[in-house]
């Protein structure tokens, strides 16, 4: 396999660059719709011009800083929580990880929040892969059910649903500063998932 010459590499840092600023003035604004091209640039310290010849637009833009998100941080836990056979492991770590994934994130509540805006049928591969812990976490939850481990009467979509958007609320609230914190709100959010779903088995 060919190595990347050092344009490549360049172009690549470049992109990273602009990607992280893009992050950044998600966090600060909170909004994707308050986030212009000309608060890119010189959060990145970049020209137009610079910023153009890497992303077409900003839709183009918008739609890398999805991709690069997922691939970064839902990817990698999707693939693991698949090869989980048992459903209460599963559970377990699915709630784990994604909460403090948020936590130390608090880009994705941002992006999770704006998606519903795009109307773009580029952005429907993308709404697919958001979509992919709850189709999971629902089977998860129906598997423990009929196992008899789960005893709530609650169906598991709407459920998957409640859990999914208790976790994605952690980005609303809570101070990145403190980062110390982040165990115990994994287990606190754990706990009440299970407790929701009177689910009674040693946490591993």
């Amino acid at each position: 396999m060919k190595k990347p010459g050092k344009r490549e590499k360049v172009s690549k840092k470049t992109k990273q660059q602009i990607l992280k600023a893009t992050y950044r003035l998600l966090v600060s604004k909170g909004d994707l719709r308050s986030v212009s091209t000309s608060n890119i640039c010189a959060a990145a310290d970049l020209s137009r011009p610079t910023l153009y010849h890497h992303f077409t637009n900003k839709e183009s833009l918008i739609r890398s800083v999805y991709v690069d998100a997922i691939e970064a941080h839902f990817t990698p836990c999707m693939k693991e929580a698949f090869s989980l056979n048992d459903p209460y492991e599963r559970l377990v770590y699915m709630i784990r990880t994604f909460a403090k994934t948020i936590c130390l994130h608090p880009e994705l509540t941002v992006l999770i929040d704006n998606q519903k805006i795009f109307k773009d049928k580029r952005f429907h591969q993308i709404k697919e892969e958001w979509i992919k812990p709850y189709l999971l976490l629902r089977d998860t939850l129906d598997e423990l059910r009929s196992a008899g481990i789960a005893k709530s009467g609650l169906k598991s979509s709407r459920a998957s649903l409640l859990a999914l958007g208790m976790i994605v609320s952690i980005g609303r609230w809570f101070d990145y500063k403190r980062k110390n914190e982040v165990n115990e709100i994994c287990d606190s959010a754990l706990e009440m998932v299970l407790e929701g779903f009177a689910i009674k088995k040693e946490i591993p």
